[in-house]
């Protein structure tokens, strides 16, 4: 088939009889399926809404439901259809919500592009949904996988260091982060990707480095960093700023004053090396948390004001360790009852990576650590990782710089690993159940 040059042109589909879907393309009225020129694993779908019932379009594969929109009214209904499966025949279905099938079609999507590496994954995975993450190494992508391992959406950027991929609120597409190197590079951004792959840079003149969040107003809070010393000795200064749906940018937080305070090396500016690494919101208070891994702590942020309400782990932490509780270079976390989910990294090419939950009690200003999860056979992650906790209390690990994607059952047994080619590595991960207003299928 052809490689496709814009959108095809509006086709539709005849009705179906018996429930079977006919080898028919869209063509001749009803149902409109344009593929994407841009992103294979992504069409533009119209049908006529019903001013009776309810309806939806559902993708089917070769090996059955795939996905489905959600429930639409009366009039002519228009959707985005990301995650349809590449260089096959689709099969698109209307349906109302009694089960009839009102139309169907077929429609062709062509392959993923050749620089996409292949994923290959073992086990079964204790999760549903899809995870956006992003691959680094021989080419660098912002990617939107399955709990089987699929690629369901994808986006190709320039090499560098892609850290993160979060789905945007208002549901269109995607926000990344892309620096051109971990060390300070002389270009980094934030910026935002409709899953038809039109790109747009929002973080102005800000140095994004390694994490963001996006509130559900649409602002961006966004770890920045800056370099301390000389070239020869050097050391990493972090931030937090805001940039509001409207640009306006805040500087909220700077970790010379925030972080170190008194203690403050003017001497010796590249000691106070911090490595802001992730950044959390922490809703239940509306404050931030940012991990700063050159001193294995995470310090707790005010909003409203920008003050540094604690400090977890490292030297100047007032916080007790109970046994195995600390943790050293550490990566993502994810909140969770009681305490939080961590990547511990751990120092040296001895040790082993693992993750550990923590139980913290504030009042008390102590840890104590639940359990703690690995990789069967354990690896050592000297950069990035990350865990995130659906509903169902599973666990989503990215050992990033060991090229795995593993999930955790609820009582912390490996269950399935997604493995990347040798030399890649996976970026942070965000858990969704489905792609925005979409419904997952299998």
């Amino acid at each position: 088939m052809q490689i496709l040059s814009g959108l095809l042109a509006a086709v539709g589909c005849t009705g179906a009889e018996d429930g079977v879907i006919p080898e028919v393309e869209c063509g001749e009225g009803g149902v409109a399926i344009a593929p994407s020129a841009d992103v294979v694993t992504v069409a533009e779908a119209s049908w006529p809404g019903q001013s009776d019932r309810d309806t939806r379009l559902e993708i089917h594969d070769n090996r059955g439901a795939l996905l489905a929109t959600d429930w639409r009214g009366d009039g002519e209904q228009q959707a985005t259809l990301v995650g349809v499966t590449p260089d096959a025949v689709n099969f698109a279905k209307l349906v109302d919500a009694d089960g009839n099938e009102l139309a169907s079609c077929t429609f062709d999507t062509e392959p993923l592009p050749t620089t996409l590496p292949e994923l290959d994954t073992t086990g079964t995975a204790p999760w549903d949904g899809i995870v956006a993450t992003s691959i680094m190494g021989g080419a660098g992508a912002s990617l939107v996988v399955d709990e089987e391992g699929n690629i369901r959406w994808y986006y190709l950027t320039d090499p560098g260091v892609l850290y993160r991929t979060r789905v945007a609120p208002d549901g269109g597409g995607v926000y990344i982060l892309w620096e051109q190197d971990s060390d300070g590079g002389t270009d980094a951004y934030v910026a935002r990707i409709s899953w038809t792959g039109e790109f747009e840079r929002v973080s102005g003149e800000l140095h994004p480095s390694h994490d963001f969040m996006v509130l559900d107003d649409g602002t961006l809070g966004i770890i920045t960093s800056y370099m301390l010393g000389d070239s020869a000795n050097v050391g990493l200064g972090a931030g937090i700023a805001e940039v509001s749906p409207n640009g306006a940018v805040t500087e909220l937080w700077d970790s010379r004053d925030g972080y170190w305070g008194d203690n403050y090396n003017e001497a010796e500016p590249e000691k106070n090396s911090v490595r802001g690494n992730v950044l959390r919101h922490d809703e239940a208070t509306d404050n931030w948390w940012i991990g700063l891994r050159d001193v294995s702590s995470i310090a707790v942020v005010e909003r409203d004001s920008g003050e540094t309400l604690d400090r977890i782990g490292g030297f100047l932490s007032e916080w007790s360790f109970g046994a195995d509780a600390s943790f050293q270079n550490q990566h993502g976390w994810d909140f969770v009852d009681g305490g939080i989910r961590l990547h511990d990294n751990r120092e040296g090419s001895d040790q082993t990576s693992r993750v550990i939950t923590l139980a913290l009690d504030a009042g008390a200003q102590a840890a104590t650590l639940v359990n703690e999860m690995a990789h069967d056979p354990p690896v050592f992650v000297y950069a990035m990782g990350d865990v995130q906790v659906p509903d169902n209390d599973s666990t989503i690990v990215s050992w990033s710089t060991s090229g795995l994607l593993d999930g955790f059952d609820s009582n912390g047994t490996l269950g399935s690993s997604t493995s990347l080619p040798m030399g890649s590595a996976f970026g942070y991960v965000e858990h969704h159940d489905a792609f925005p207003g979409q419904v997952e299928l299998r």
